[in-house]
């Protein structure tokens, strides 16, 4: 299966994978003009697989404590297995 490899500052943040569905990697910065202060880096890897006939959400990584100065690499790969998700619904 095609797999997404993300690593942060060269640390590996996870393995994502699905065999049937979509595959995502987010990189998002909120600021608002009114409250600098709430400004804040956020990285999501996500996915909709479909097993067995019905979609599910499934994620990997939700992590809020990106800052300016970090690395995010990408590394698309094939592989048999990915690390489990940490959630699903």
């Amino acid at each position: 299966m095609i797999c997404f490899e993300v690593h942060r500052n060269n640390e590996k943040v996870c393995t994502a994978g699905v065999d049937q569905g979509v595959l995502s990697v987010h990189i998002d910065h909120l600021c608002s003009p009114k409250k600098r202060e709430t400004s804040f880096l956020h990285l999501s890897v996500c996915g909709i697989a479909h097993p067995e006939g019905h979609s599910e959400h499934v994620n990997w990584v939700n992590l809020r404590q990106l800052s300016v100065g970090d690395e995010i690499r990408i590394r698309i790969i094939t592989a048999e297995h990915c690390d489990k998700p940490t959630d699903s619904n």
